[in-house]
């Protein structure tokens, strides 16, 4: 199942991937760690999981957390 997914959205992943790679994030510098936490949510997002960034705090690079429910149980 898996592999027909990965087969079929191929071109979207890689673009993804490119995005990804493209942006600038080096945490020693504190540059683009905003920019790049919040590309990730737009990806994670457009791949339906519910995502946010937190940030922990002050001289802390930020956290993306991401909630994916369960199918069989959506609820918990």
């Amino acid at each position: 199942m898996q592999d027909r997914y990965i087969d079929k959205n191929m071109p979207a992943l890689i673009s993804d991937l490119q995005k990804l790679i493209r942006q600038p994030s080096v945490s020693a510098k504190n540059l683009g760690l905003e920019e790049c936490a919040t590309l990730v949510v737009q990806i994670m997002n457009k791949a339906g999981i519910k995502a946010e960034i937190l940030q922990i705090g002050k001289n802390i690079p930020y956290a993306v957390y991401g909630e994916v429910r369960s199918r069989q149980n959506p609820g918990k």
